[in-house]
């Protein structure tokens, strides 16, 4: 016999899954925003922008581990003038405690 119910059960249980994945990729963007913007404050610098790096850009592509974050991020320096530069958090053997960013390379 065919439960007529389960396929609004179904649909409820694949719209909390969804709900979940987005806010938890929601949650994983504020966590980055709020790093990175702590790093800037710490550098005397004001975050504008920032993504995620592709496998392909920046420093290690390739090579870096899924213990790394590499982001591409722009700033505003004291002067107000913009810059760029890639910022990597970890190491290939583990995320870092302390200061968790092992790399910035800038823009010429």
């Amino acid at each position: 016999m065919i439960d007529p119910d389960c396929g609004w059960q179904s649909n409820c249980l694949l719209a909390a899954g969804t709900i979940i994945v987005v806010a938890l990729l929601l949650l994983g963007r504020l966590y980055w925003r709020w790093r990175l913007s702590r790093w800037a404050r710490e550098q005397g610098l004001t975050l504008v922008g920032f993504r995620g790096a592709a496998a392909f850009e920046g420093p290690a592509r390739f090579m870096r581990s899924e213990n790394q974050s590499l982001f591409r991020v722009e700033v505003k320096d004291r002067n107000g003038a913009d810059r760029s530069a890639w910022v990597m958090f970890g190491t290939p053997w583990g995320f870092t405690l302390g200061e968790p960013i092992t790399e910035v390379q800038w823009d010429s």
